[in-house]
């Protein structure tokens, strides 16, 4: 060893040469293994941990059901004669009362618009207000479907709480 100066200590092999647990100048690459990772004798044993080679089965070994679990099933006869299921209930009626919605809205929304473009807090609120009003309607709808009366009445008085709502900002925008 000798005296550096700058007060630290300098050796001439690295601090973890000749410890066989710690790599140092004289530790192989690799783990111990010549050549590049994965050839070279030794290459084509698997180690725990490692990802599998091509050209290996993969999966569980043999006798086991490989996949996954339902992979096994036979499916059953095929439902060809089978009435579809209904895709919504009230789906006759939807264009009517998209209709009759618009033909509410547009006066006031015009009216707020006075022929200029609609500008982002509108679209934005348009859309809130929309998505609002059909989430309280389901609620409404599941509620009285149940026999939660309670539920039901929180429901519609929330809806007329967000009516309002959307009333008094298309009024304020006039």
């Amino acid at each position: 060893m000798a005296i550096v100066p700058g007060g630290a200590w300098a050796q001439s092999a690295p601090p973890a040469a000749g410890q066989p647990q710690k790599p140092g100048i004289e530790a192989a690459p690799h783990g111990g293994r010549s050549g590049r990772p994965g050839e070279g004798p030794g290459g084509a044993a698997r180690r725990p941990g490692e990802p599998e080679r091509p050209g290996e089965p993969q999966g569980k070994p043999p006798g086991e059901p490989q996949g996954k679990p339902g992979d096994t099933l036979r499916p059953g006869p095929p439902d060809a004669g089978a009435p579809a299921a209904p895709r919504r209930e009230d789906d006759t009626g939807r264009a009517a009362r998209r209709k009759a919605q618009v033909d509410k809205e547009r006066p006031a929304v015009e009216a707020s618009l006075q022929r200029r473009p609609m500008d982002e807090a509108l679209q934005q609120e348009m859309k809130h207000h929309a998505e609002r009003i059909a989430r309280l309607e389901r609620i409404q709808k599941l509620a009285e479907q149940s026999g939660d009366t309670a539920t039901a009445e929180r429901a519609k008085k929330i809806l007329e709480q967000e009516n309002t709502r959307y009333s008094k900002f298309i009024q304020a925008r006039k």
